[in-house]
């Protein structure tokens, strides 16, 4: 492995409300714990740059990251979720099945959704400017859908695949290498990633 690596992060658990579009979703009390947990990992002492999505739950869960090592947290907007247009709270089933059509048709909106392979390309090209100015390591914080997009693109995958998409905790944390441009550990729980499961 190299001594260059991206760490990519899903946001914390939140609190989910119906009366809220899904990008003014917060952190729930136990995704705030998580948040101040991540923070603890001694993997952060070699980073040197952290970003986040806009979104205040995934702000949230970089905060205390950037606190640990004392980085100013860089918004990126292009880090933000796909848009999912005027999507309300739905069962996970019914979810579960609008990503998989997402999936499946990278190059179309579904049910109003930004198109997938829209999504995929402004994360790689957000991803590709931070690491191009990081010195060194660096951790970006975001979503499960736009990660998995960025990840399917590093490992040539014509999109993600849903069972993939379904198995990312929250949070969750992926390990690629820099300079090899590959995934050396797909996402893992907090408990795995701090190496306490």
């Amino acid at each position: 492995m190299s001594d260059r690596l991206l760490y990519l992060i899903r946001h914390a658990e939140v609190l989910l409300r119906g009366d809220q579009p899904m990008p003014a979703w917060q952190l729930s009390p136990t995704g705030e714990q998580q948040a101040r947990d991540l923070g603890r990992s001694p993997s952060w002492a070699e980073l040197t740059l952290i970003a986040s999505s806009p979104e205040s739950k995934a702000v949230a869960t970089a905060r205390p990251v950037a606190e640990a090592v004392a980085l100013e947290l860089q918004i990126e907007p292009d880090l933000h979720e796909v848009g999912r247009g005027e999507t309300p709270l739905v069962s996970a089933e019914e979810y579960q099945a609008l990503v998989a059509a997402h999936f499946a048709s990278p190059g179309e909106s579904v049910s109003g959704w930004e198109p997938g392979a829209q999504a995929a390309a402004r994360a790689v090209a957000c991803i590709e400017r931070l690491t191009a100015r990081a010195p060194g390591s660096l951790c970006v914080v975001s979503h499960g859908l736009v990660l998995s997009h960025y990840l399917a693109h590093v490992r040539g995958l014509p999109a993600p695949d849903l069972e993939e998409w379904r198995a990312i905790p929250l949070p969750g944390i992926a390990v690629v290498d820099l300079d090899g441009a590959q995934l050396v550990q797909p996402f893992v729980s907090l408990m795995e990633f701090m190496g306490l499961a």
